[in-house]
């Protein structure tokens, strides 16, 4: 199998190499095991005495990860393109998933 490029616009490269999502999950999904996690089911009050705010915005951040390198992974599945760009520090929102249609090489 050839290494995975992408097309960008006429004015940019060519092509660069693209990461391989699936092989990233891995480490996206013990980041997310390494914290300390809820139960399954857990009243919202006692979530809110037993988390603290930076507990839980390092928690949703590290699901939102795992959530986008999956869709990622998907993506190339499917014979696609896929980046994940990074435009904000100030949200667990802050990334964008750019898919492009890869043409086969000939």
């Amino acid at each position: 199998q050839s290494k995975d490029t992408c097309s960008h616009a006429k004015d940019e490269c060519s092509e660069r190499p693209v990461p391989d999502f699936l092989s990233r999950i891995d480490n996206a999904a013990a980041a997310l095991r390494a914290h300390t996690m809820p139960p399954p089911s857990m009243p919202s009050e006692e979530f809110e005495r037993t988390f603290g705010r930076e507990d839980k915005a390092r928690l949703g951040g590290n699901i939102k990860r795992v959530l986008d390198i999956a869709r990622a992974a998907k993506l190339q599945e499917l014979g696609y393109g896929a980046e994940l760009v990074v435009y904000t520090t100030q949200s667990i929102e802050n990334r964008l998933l750019v898919g492009r249609f890869r043409e086969e090489k000939q």
